[in-house]
């Protein structure tokens, strides 16, 4: 005989975005992240007892999102395969992150100013964008990834990303004293985007992907301009007239 069982529709995660956290703000952190029948799990202004907050395989959430939540220094969200977008704001005492979900689509990380470890593994994995943090070391392991911006991110201590490709890296204020494959081992890379970046020198030669690069308005920033380029189809260079630029002579495409 077949056994049927009956599947409750997720009803609540239809609710506003206001009345969902006016619910899990009357939770404790351990119900929370237990819970299963909702889809998104919204946490903003809570005051956590637990100061890591961990979600495993009996949960069917698709959304993340922690909004100026206190006391948490440790995110763990591990083995989700609903899970496809997480969102961190202004987690003050976050320390470290970890996220295993194979369908995970984005990841977006903003002023985690005492963050020092994001680990991410998510085969679908498309953008991660982190903005205003400070030394931090980023482990990235996916099969395409589409977009990694890195926004006012201050002294990378590395960022490491196993992926068949990287269609795009965008460095906004990056301040370091060395941009090579030593600091950022992207070498699948194709398109890398630099504004408003100060650094000694740029070396490139290892990305043997790279097909397109963009530097703007970092003259005023370069401290020691050394720029050296591999043989690359197009290479963009916008309010760089002070920077030495150390090119092949097979560039079809060189915009100043």
């Amino acid at each position: 005989m077949v056994k049927i069982k009956r599947v409750r529709p997720d009803l609540i995660s239809r609710l506003p975005e206001d009345v969902i956290h006016e619910i899990m703000r009357r939770l404790s952190v351990k119900q929370a992240a237990k819970t299963c029948v909702l889809s998104k799990l919204v946490l903003v202004g809570v005051m956590m007892q637990d100061k890591t907050f961990t979600a495993t395989t009996s949960s069917m959430i698709k959304s993340v999102k922690f909004d100026h939540c206190y006391n948490l220094t440790h995110l763990e969200l591990l083995r989700l395969p609903h899970l496809k977008n997480v969102e961190v704001i202004s987690v003050e005492a976050l320390e470290s992150i970890k996220i295993q979900a194979p369908n995970l689509q984005h990841v977006n990380l903003y002023f985690l100013e005492k963050t020092s470890k994001i680990e991410i593994e998510a085969s679908s994995l498309e953008q991660v964008v982190v903005v205003g943090s400070e030394h931090l070391k980023i482990e990235i392991r996916a099969l395409n990834l589409k977009n990694l911006r890195l926004d006012r991110c201050h002294d990378i201590r590395s960022v490491e990303v196993e992926a068949s490709t990287i269609e795009r890296l965008v460095l906004v204020r990056y301040y370091g004293d060395i941009l090579d494959h030593r600091v950022f081992n992207c070498l699948s890379v194709e398109d890398i985007s630099l504004s408003y970046c100060a650094f000694n020198t740029l070396k490139l030669e290892r990305f043997s992907h790279l097909k397109r690069i963009s530097v703007r308005d970092c003259s005023s920033y370069l401290r020691k301009p050394c720029i050296q380029l591999p043989n690359r189809e197009h290479i963009e260079l916008d309010s760089c007239s002070d920077v030495e630029i150390e090119i092949s002579e097979n560039i079809k495409n060189l915009r100043r």
